[in-house]
């Protein structure tokens, strides 16, 4: 698990230390042997550390297409910039659940999707083939629906 953390070596002595440091829980002091109490406060922080640099991720990858700060593509006619169109790429993380926006499915498939994939394989991670938890859709599907920290994100008629 250490080794999946990109920490500076002191943070990740400290992370070792808490890993194996013993439990005092209302007065009754328990000996730790393995693993980790979910509802720890270390248990969160571990994804935390794990996680971050996961919306660098996305922004980079599609750096192929754009470096524009604002994450937009420009449209080229005649060798002459003439609009700059919004990828509407943006992404949401709360502890080891994100969500990840973009206008263009195209863009979430071929740039976004494996630098994510990469980004969790070189942690020991990967997305679950669950399809509840992984979804990849447009919200002009009208059959789409996802639901994440009690919203739920659906088609809408205003959006055709």
């Amino acid at each position: 698990m250490l080794s999946n953390l990109f920490l500076h070596p002191i943070l990740k002595e400290f992370v070792r230390l808490w890993l194996k440091a013993n439990i005092l829980d209302a007065g009754t002091f328990t000996v730790s042997t393995t693993g980790i109490s979910q509802e720890g406060i270390i248990s969160p922080t571990l994804v935390n550390f794990t996680l971050n640099g996961l919306e660098n991720t996305v922004y980079k990858s599609i750096h192929p297409i754009t470096t524009f700060k604002f994450r937009k593509l420009a449209i080229r006619k005649n060798g002459r910039n003439i609009t700059a169109v919004s990828l509407g790429v943006a992404n949401v993380r709360y502890a080891d659940v994100f969500i990840v926006f973009a206008k263009i499915k195209n863009i979430l498939t071929k740039y976004i999707r494996p630098a994510i994939d990469k980004f969790l394989v070189k942690r020991g991670l990967f997305l679950s083939t669950v399809p509840q938890k992984t979804k990849m859709f447009t919200l002009r599907d009208k059959n789409a629906q996802m639901d994440f920290l009690g919203y739920t994100f659906k088609y809408n008629t205003k959006w055709s």
